[in-house]
């Protein structure tokens, strides 16, 4: 069954890698236009030097050296964290501006938004309780300052649990990689969603691929999960993968599970959920009158629409608020059904664009205004690092640059995870990403949603890379054959 999940995965990565370097899709290129060829070519360049260079050490850093490199480069790290959000952040527009308008007016009675959109209720809760911090709540630096800590300790995770699956060098390189591709991306000056949860989904993963786990380690993987699922609903896909992993392996008669493991993962489960829940109660929400939430029925609808391959459409909004979700319902399979083969090829084409070529992971497109009000200062090293992040600023093409260079390495390398490698710990990734793809192939279509996966990606990529400079003849063999 390994194996079968380890096909899976292959399949669906290579179709991703297939499609981002080989279409030329008008629709896309008209959207948002990338030059493939360069990036493959300048990528090219710099992974067989490095790949060259990694096979040439031969001394492996021991686990003190690799204890004191992380915490060295994690330090640096969070403090040019903070310089970069010092110089370039903002006030942005969408929904980040709604909510925080409402918490402002404290107008949760009666509420339109939150009535239609429940899943920002828990946010929201968040957000209020930092604003309601003394002293230090009437400031937003400071919680910009808690997003990239949680952004890089989700790093340092990422670190530990790639460590679990190779090696120390292997472990430091994965931190190194997350640095300009994660932890200092600029999606770090947006408080939101996707910044909050990067954290859960590859802590998930790196309790669930402990040897021997305690009872512990079942309560925080069912109340992480929830947790997460109340910040950002598809972290529970790793949840989803972990019971399908669990339910073939006590049907192979390769796990035995404790009533009192049972009990506790359960309890988890439930503590995340009254908790969450009971935050929300405490916003004092009272539902709009006469007005249903938007549900994954929804995004599905959303998610096939055949002109606009499933990106945000004002009028799917308009229709799901005037009709309901069996409208909605009926809207998706209609449209499913409406496409001929040739059209379901090209839908899972543009989507597939959209979904995994941009390794900015769609910074600068959300909202109508996205910079909507700048409150760095103006000195020589804001407005330098505003032109490099910035949205079409004077030197962002460079920034779009290195970070699809990265990303389409780590792509690549995530594929190579799969070719020779059959331990069972490594399902949990496999599955994790095959979700998250389908997710997005499915519903909304959403680039940023990949950014709180990116670290589960950049430790398929450590796997993969791995399997390229492991020095051992017998387990290189394949690399001769193919190349």
């Amino acid at each position: 069954m390994n194996k079968l999940i380890r096909y899976i995965y292959l399949f669906v990565l290579a179709i991703i890698l297939l499609i981002v370097f080989a279409s030329s899709n008008p629709f896309y290129n008209n959207f948002r236009p990338s030059p493939i060829i360069s990036n493959l070519l300048v990528g090219i360049l710099i992974v067989f030097p490095s790949i060259l260079l990694l096979r040439k050490i031969k001394k492996e850093v021991n686990d003190k050296t690799y204890k004191k490199i992380l915490i060295i480069i994690s330090i640096i790290t969070f403090i040019l964290q903070i310089i970069i959000i010092r110089c370039i952040y903002f006030y942005t527009d969408w929904d980040v501006k709604t909510i925080r308008e409402i918490i402002a007016n404290n107008d949760f009675y009666h509420n339109y938004y939150l009535t239609k959109y429940p899943n920002t209720l828990f946010y929201a809760f968040l957000l209020k309780l930092y604003y309601s911090l003394p002293i230090i709540g009437k400031y937003y630096f400071p919680l910009l300052v808690f997003n990239a800590l949680l952004v890089n300790i989700s790093g340092v995770v990422t670190s530990l649990t790639v460590r679990r699956f190779t090696n120390n060098t292997k472990a430091i390189i994965a931190y190194i990689i997350l640095i300009p591709l994660v932890l200092l991306s600029p999606w770090i000056n947006i408080f939101y969603s996707d910044t909050l949860a990067i954290l859960l989904p590859i802590l998930i993963i790196y309790i669930y691929t402990k040897d021997n786990k305690k009872e512990i380690d079942y309560f925080l993987i069912g109340f992480l999960s929830i947790l997460g699922y109340f910040i950002k609903p598809t972290v529970f896909i790793v949840f989803i993968a972990i019971i399908i992993l669990t339910i073939i392996k006590f049907i192979n008669k390769k796990l035995k599970l404790t009533l009192v493991q049972i009990l506790t993962l359960i309890i988890g489960l439930v503590s995340a959920l009254v908790l969450c829940k009971g935050s929300i109660y405490l916003l004092h929400f009272v539902p709009y009158k006469n007005t249903n939430s938007f549900g994954m029925i929804h995004y599905l609808a959303m998610g096939q629409n055949n002109t606009t391959f499933g990106l945000f459409d004002e009028k799917d909004v308009y229709e799901s608020d005037k009709y309901g979700r069996k409208y909605d319902l009926d809207k998706a399979i209609n449209r499913i059904k409406q496409r001929s083969i040739k059209e379901h090829l090209n839908f899972i084409e543009v989507k597939t664009l959209l979904n995994f070529n941009d390794g900015t992971f769609a910074w600068g497109y959300e909202g109508e205004k996205f910079y909507y009000e700048i409150l760095s200062d103006n000195s020589s090293l804001s407005m330098f690092l505003r032109n490099y992040f910035y949205k079409d600023w004077k030197y962002n093409f460079i920034f779009k640059e290195l970070m699809q260079i990265i990303w389409l390495l780590v792509l690549s390398l995530s594929l190579l995870a799969g070719i020779k490698d059959d331990k069972e710990k490594n399902s949990i990734i496999y599955l994790s990403i095959i979700g998250i793809t389908l997710f997005l192939l499915i519903f909304e279509c959403r680039t940023r949603y990949l950014y709180c996966y990116s670290p589960v990606f950049v430790a398929a990529a450590l796997i993969g890379l791995n399997n390229l400079t492991n020095r051992k003849e017998e387990e290189r063999k394949w690399i001769k054959y193919y190349i």
